[in-house]
């Protein structure tokens, strides 16, 4: 089917539909057709849900872009995350310190320590009323 070219395309369309598509009245496309390429259900055994009486077209115009295609179009435009990361580090200047493994454990012990006397400190607080009240 994908070697197929346009006029092979159109006899065996014509083959399928047969009879049906000489008393379509209307220019206008069937919003069930649509519906149907969108959620990518339509194909040789689909029918339309108006029957073989509908009186649109149940075919894409020429250069006709589906919704799912155009959300692909504007992914592209947005920045990866590796990009993100390197436009937000140019903001904060060239006086920052690298991060290193040995840099990280340095600043991690030190965390650590900072909130182990946090916790020391909280636990003082909490003795010293209860003795004054005594």
């Amino acid at each position: 089917m994908d070697a197929w070219d346009q006029s092979k395309l159109e006899e065996v369309i014509a083959t399928k539909h047969g009879e049906k598509n000489k008393r379509q009245t209307s220019e206008q496309i069937c919003k069930h057709f649509l519906k149907a390429v969108e959620k990518n259900v339509y194909g040789w055994f689909w029918e339309c849900p108006n029957g073989e009486k509908c009186l649109y077209k149940h075919c894409l115009p020429p250069g006709f872009i589906l919704k799912r295609d155009v959300v692909k179009e504007d992914r592209k435009e947005e920045l990866t995350l590796e990009e993100l990361i390197d436009i937000e580090r140019k903001k904060l200047g060239t006086k920052t310190t690298k991060v290193t493994f040995e840099t990280f454990k340095i600043w991690k012990a030190k965390k650590l320590t900072e909130k182990k006397e946090k916790l020391i400190q909280a636990t003082k607080k909490k003795k010293v009323p209860t003795a004054t009240l005594r």
